[in-house]
C-alpha cells in the first residue's frame, strides 16, 4: 500500500521534507515497512492556509504539521495501516 506525502509548493513550505524523513525512519523501525511504500506527490489538492502537510493513505487524506509528524504516524497513520491490513485478511503481501 502507498503512503503518499504531498511535496507540492504549500506542503513543501510547510515542512514535507521533514515529514518524509520522519516517516522513513519510523517505517524502518516498525514491521509496517514491508507493507508500505512511502512516496512523494505533487499537489494533492487538499491545501488550506493552516493544513500543514497533506498525507494520503489508500484514498484517505490526513494533515500534519512537520513538528507533529511522529505523533501523526503513531496515532493516525499506524492504526489506519493496521486496520487496512486486518481488513485484507491480515495476510497482505509485503511490497516488493
Amino acid at each position: 500500500m502507498d503512503l503518499i506525502v504531498c511535496v507540492g509548493d504549500h506542503c513543501h513550505l510547510s515542512g514535507s521534507e521533514v515529514v518524509v524523513r520522519t516517516f522513513q525512519e519510523l517505517l524502518a523501525d516498525t514491521d509496517l515497512g514491508s507493507h508500505v511504500t512511502l512516496k512523494g506527490s505533487f499537489c494533492c489538492g487538499q491545501c488550506s492556509a493552516d493544513s500543514g502537510v497533506t498525507i494520503r493513505l489508500e484514498g484517505a487524506f490526513f494533515n500534519t504539521r512537520y513538528e507533529d509528524a511522529e505523533a501523526c504516524f503513531r496515532d493516525v497513520i499506524t492504526p489506519r495501516i493496521r486496520e487496512l491490513l486486518a481488513s485484507a485478511g491480515g495476510a497482505a503481501e509485503p511490497r516488493s
